[in-house]
């Protein structure tokens, strides 16, 4: 970086030494000389942003969801909030009665600890963590709320439960049958039209919502579409497939 902001200054030096005075007042010259302390600029501005950059800690992030009965999710609102504080978690939490969905990051360290204490919890033992690696301005704050449902489909959590929801694959299970392709197959991206855009499987139907609170209206406009069928559904992180799949269940699909 020293070495071009000399050039650049040797440059317009050399200029400045080798011009008459009568160039040195030209517009030519100026033009010359604001050139190379625009570019000089513009490249210490470029290795400071890639410094910043570079030096940034990566945190470890954290997506979970669990359904379970809590009986006082208000109670566990205090306890997730405090121990993501004295961990020095980010990211949201959201609980309900029937259960927990979270994305938090932090230090290794602190994710590690979390992790400890929701699989000795007497509610949270075995969540399956799905980890990435994140900068440390993942998420700019915490929050941890109480909400009627830990993914807003917008149905009743009595009514449609995920102990009507449908058969859990492996992947392996679930690339088979990919491959396989059967004629009754239908593969349902349960996310809306943004996450979809960015990618989804193969011969995959991708509704047209904004919101997951829209799919139920686009499951019973287009309710034959599914009848008779195999449907192999995908989400991101598994929590909306869980209530998706009970709705179709209820729905005779």
């Amino acid at each position: 970086t020293l070495f071009f902001i000399q050039l650049y200054f040797f440059r317009a030096l050399y200029i400045l030494t080798n011009s008459s005075k009568t160039h040195r007042k030209s517009l030519t010259f100026a033009i010359y000389l604001t050139k190379y302390v625009i570019l000089s600029l513009i490249h210490i501005y470029v290795c400071l942003i890639f410094y910043i950059n570079f030096k940034k800690p990566m945190n470890t992030i954290l997506l979970f969801y669990k359904y379970v009965h809590i009986q006082y999710p208000k109670s566990i609102m205090k306890q997730q909030r405090e121990l993501c504080e004295n961990l020095g978690l980010k990211g949201r939490i959201i609980l309900a009665h029937e259960g927990i969905n979270g994305t938090v990051s932090g230090s290794t360290e602190a994710t590690q600890a979390y992790k400890e204490y929701m699989n000795n919890h007497e509610l949270f033992g075995n969540i399956d963590f799905k980890e990435s690696e994140g900068s440390d301005d993942a998420f700019p704050r915490l929050r941890v709320v109480v909400k009627d449902e830990i993914v807003h489909l917008g149905v009743d959590t009595t009514k449609v439960t995920v102990q009507d929801g449908g058969q859990h694959l492996t992947p392996e299970e679930a690339h088979a049958l990919m491959e396989q392709s059967p004629e009754d197959l239908i593969i349902l991206d349960t996310r809306n039209n943004y996450e979809s855009r960015v990618g989804t499987f193969k011969n995959s139907l991708t509704p047209d919502i904004k919101n997951f609170r829209e799919f139920p209206e686009y499951i019973d406009k287009n309710l034959e579409t599914f009848k008779d069928k195999q449907v192999l559904m995908h989400c991101t992180g598994g929590v909306r497939c869980e209530r998706a799949t009970a709705y179709l269940q209820q729905k005779g699909v």
